[in-house]
């Protein structure tokens, strides 16, 4: 507060919010403590109209910080709406300045929120805004994550093939960066599990969502904690449950998805393709790593699977209650 009363932003921001308060890439405040509001109070700071204009004492890169960490904050808060113009002007700004990384990472998280919001059609064409930058760029981590939100911004829209196939690559990707992960893990599995589970590929959700959770309860505190424990435990207690549908009867067959081209485009319509969902998709779940045996024996049917279901959902729950 005293170092922008004074006029000296730029040393406020790196020297006391960034390195202290924020703790650099933990982003303490908010990844630890959610005190998103109290976040937005110091940040209030830095800008000279909250949320659209930072202060001009402060360096473009810090600018764009700024107007991300200010998006990511309003979102942790709950303020979806208002989270949209900050990340949309981060991401212009990281634009302008080349930062390719920077904008395809906020990007993705503008697609996430206007998916939230249900703007289906907008949040498609920020993902693959968000795959173009990557592209630019030759981190491995970024590219993946990139077609991973695509993937699953075409699942929203309707398309399963070409969300299956951005999937693939997005996991591809994973191969090439980590090969000892050769599924997706964290929040890209369950988008993915999401649409296997939609396509009637129970089995190798329950397989993925076990791997996963391994890797999560492996890498606690190491860039991973509960949240993506929740995540894996879920994605395996729906795969249980779609199951147990199955066996009473109770599936549902899907609605017949609009088309698009090759790239997500929303806008085009090139009519029937000759390849389908199935063919997109390996035939049998490929192999994978030895999954802990006491993995296998917290999550196997004892009974049946509407069981299994209930107690993973249970568990996920509980996983959830410890991030708040």
């Amino acid at each position: 507060v005293h170092g922008c009363a004074a006029d000296q932003h730029q040393h406020a921001f790196e020297r006391v919010y960034e390195d202290r308060m924020l703790q650099r890439q933990s982003l303490y405040l908010g990844k630890q403590l959610r005190a998103y509001e109290a976040w937005l109070e110091v940040l209030e700071h830095f800008f000279d109209e909250p949320w659209v204009k930072p202060h001009a004492n402060l360096k473009p890169a810090s600018q764009r910080t700024a107007l991300a960490q200010a998006g990511f904050a309003l979102r942790g808060a709950g303020r979806l709406t208002d989270a949209t113009k900050p990340i949309r002007a981060a991401v212009e700004l990281a634009i302008e300045l080349e930062d390719w990384a920077a904008a395809s990472a906020e990007a993705q998280n503008l697609s996430e929120i206007l998916s939230t919001l249900g703007n289906l059609h907008d949040s498609l064409l920020i993902a693959r805004d968000s795959v173009r930058f990557a592209e630019k760029t030759p981190d491995t981590i970024r590219r993946l994550s990139a077609r991973s939100r695509l993937g699953d911004a075409l699942h929203q829209f309707g398309e399963p093939r070409l969300a299956a196939r951005n999937f693939r690559r997005a996991e591809r990707w994973q191969r090439m960066a980590r090969k000892d992960l050769p599924y997706l893990i964290s929040l890209r599995h369950y988008n993915y599990a999401d649409l296997l589970l939609e396509l009637g590929r129970h089995d190798e959700v329950r397989v993925r969502g076990l791997y996963a959770l391994d890797v999560s309860r492996e890498f606690q505190g190491l860039g991973m904690g509960p949240w993506d424990i929740a995540l894996d435990k879920l994605s395996i207690a729906r795969a249980a449950h779609a199951q147990w549908r199955d066996a009473q009867g109770l599936s549902i067959v899907p609605f017949a998805p609009p088309s698009i081209d090759e790239d997500g485009d929303p806008d085009a319509h090139p009519g029937e393709e000759d390849q389908t969902v199935a063919d997109t998709l390996p035939a049998s779940v490929p192999a994978v790593p030895q999954i802990k045996q006491e993995t296998i024996e917290e999550n196997r049917l004892e009974t049946d699977h509407h069981d299994v279901a209930t107690r993973a959902y249970d568990q996920s729950v509980d996983e959830l209650r410890e991030t708040r």
